[in-house]
């Protein structure tokens, strides 16, 4: 009969802690991520009686984790975006460097004929020595 009980108590709480994490999710879609969307969801469990005992007793405890997660999951969330920036940038770096490596290359195989042609395509200048220098590019901008 204790095991029963027991059960159902662990039932009930973990159902209680579902409601919870809706409300939650409600509060947040209305204030953000904010000390006011923790608090709301605490006066909305408290008055379904979801946890209530649990709120009141410990609310300041509860207030501080939540706030603890939010802060954690923004600078985690922020921390992901800034990586995906970087290695979006660096890539097309690379890229922009790898073609124009390629049309200078092209333009030096060619000869210097097409100079003028390459530079208001890409509006870069294209300088070549002789066949046996290197190419140098430069911005005009």
């Amino acid at each position: 009969a204790d095991l029963d009980a027991t059960e159902e108590n662990i039932s009930n709480v973990t159902i209680q802690n579902i409601l919870l994490d809706q409300s939650y999710n409600e509060q947040i879609k209305l204030h953000g991520r904010t000390r006011e969307a923790v608090l709301e969801t605490i006066r909305v469990c408290r008055d379904r009686n979801i946890l209530k005992d649990y709120l009141e007793s410990r609310e300041q405890e509860v207030v501080n984790i939540m706030m603890t997660l939010f802060d954690e999951e923004y600078i985690l969330k922020t921390y992901i975006e800034q990586e995906k920036r970087d290695a979006a940038e660096e890539a097309a770096k690379q890229a922009t460097q790898k073609v124009q490596r390629e049309t200078a290359k092209k333009l030096y195989q060619k000869g210097t004929s097409l100079q003028a042609d390459y530079r208001s395509l890409t509006g870069c200048r294209i300088t070549v020595r002789s066949r046996s220098s290197a190419v140098r590019l430069g911005s005009l901008r």
